[in-house]
């Protein structure tokens, strides 16, 4: 037997690829949230760092903090 799921539905494989990455980072904010541990996030894009709100919270930041580049970050 040979699985051919993903030749002949293509999208469906996407879906599913998706659908894990969104359940895995679900996962990664509880257990952040539960453990009080914060994270940080670099966009390459701009530039621009994004923080958790635990980051924000055990920076003493206020909750509307916008991120900064890494060079204002440093």
């Amino acid at each position: 037997l040979q699985d051919v799921t993903s030749r002949l539905y293509p999208r469906l494989d996407a879906l599913r690829s998706a659908a894990a990455l969104r359940e895995s980072e679900a996962r990664l904010r509880r257990m952040q949230a539960i453990g009080r541990i914060g994270s940080m996030r670099l966009d390459l894009g701009t530039g621009r760092a994004r923080y958790s709100a635990e980051y924000l919270q055990l920076h003493g930041l206020p909750a509307d903090h916008s991120g900064e580049t890494r060079e204002e970050w440093r």
